[in-house]
């Protein structure tokens, strides 16, 4: 049942935004954006073949959103990842995970901090791996957040056209299917991403979106879209980081105490003046239906300790 279970499901991935976050990243907007406003502009093309542009201004609208929901979330595989740890992704992660952009690959979770966990730890992190880390406007995220973002974003604004809370919405899917019950982790940065694809969707027909219907009832493009509008640092997870079950936390905490002077080597480079207010107001938020939230890394503790510098924290 299990096997079923991840074979036929989209796999929950994880991300990692800590290994290596000392490493600068380019950008990579110049390719992500086009993607998106490509699948924009097939969805527009499709949208005035079907209806021959004479559809109610609402109706197409929503017939938009729906085309333009396929043309991202349509499920594709990364060949260079292997059997599965290919498969589960949607069109525009996978597009990032192939595509000339940096990006920091990791091989099943080898060389992250899940490099400790076991198949009995977490079957779907061992079996799907993790995904790249890329910087989008400056934010280093996983390539999940854009599915995250479309995809699951468009999820949770169909049940809030049913009535349903879309923070509530959010946090049951990542509370469920794409995380707590899954990949044995509760991603606040995950539904970052899925609440700001929530509000995307809810604007993109209105009068500052990206589409609108004309005078002659085609529907036209009148915007840009731009990662840039939408991407915050809220969508990295050592920013805004996860709560995990005890096995992976164990690991990961396993794994800090192993690699602890190179992980408090490069947070001396990146963690900037504002980083630990910044996380402890993240650690402050409460979300309806949300995981108790904790520290996972503890990189503040870890690594502003007495003058002799180690301070090691897993429970081993």
């Amino acid at each position: 049942m299990l096997l079923t279970a991840m074979v036929s499901m989209a796999f929950a991935y994880e991300t990692d935004q800590l290994t290596d976050r000392e490493r600068p990243l380019a950008d990579a907007d110049f390719f992500a954006d086009p993607l998106v406003q490509r699948a924009i502009e097939r969805a527009v093309a499709d949208v005035n073949e079907r209806t021959a542009c004479l559809a109610p201004p609402d109706d197409t609208i929503d017939r938009f959103i729906e085309l333009f929901a396929q043309e991202v979330s349509g499920n594709a595989r990364v060949p260079g990842r292997g059997l599965p740890r290919g498969m589960g992704y949607d069109r525009v992660g996978a597009a990032l995970e192939r595509g000339p952009v940096e990006r920091i690959r990791f091989r099943g979770p080898d060389g992250s901090v899940f490099s400790g966990l076991s198949f009995l730890d977490s079957p779907i992190i061992d079996t799907a791996g993790i995904c790249s880390t890329i910087s989008l406007s400056g934010v280093r995220v996983g390539t999940d957040k854009v599915d995250h973002f479309l995809a699951t974003g468009h999820a949770v604004w169909e049940r809030g056209r049913r009535g349903k809370n879309p923070v509530a919405a959010a946090s049951w899917s990542e509370r469920s299917t794409l995380g707590w019950w899954t990949s044995d982790a509760y991603s606040y940065a995950d539904l970052a991403a899925d609440l700001a694809g929530v509000a995307f969707y809810d604007g993109i027909g209105g009068p500052d979106g990206y589409v609108q219907v004309a005078d002659d009832g085609c529907l036209e493009v009148t915007r840009p879209f731009r990662w840039a509008d939408w991407v915050e640092p809220s969508w990295d997870e050592v920013e805004n980081p996860s709560v995990y079950r005890p096995a992976v936390q164990d690991a990961i905490d396993a794994w800090l105490d192993d690699h602890q002077d190179e992980v408090c080597a490069g947070y001396a480079q990146w963690a900037d003046a504002g980083y630990e207010d910044r996380l402890a107001q993240q650690l402050a938020t409460e979300v309806p239906g949300g995981i108790p939230r904790v520290d996972p890394f503890r990189l503040v503790e870890r690594c502003s300790g007495p003058e002799d510098g180690v301070i090691h924290l897993s429970a081993r």
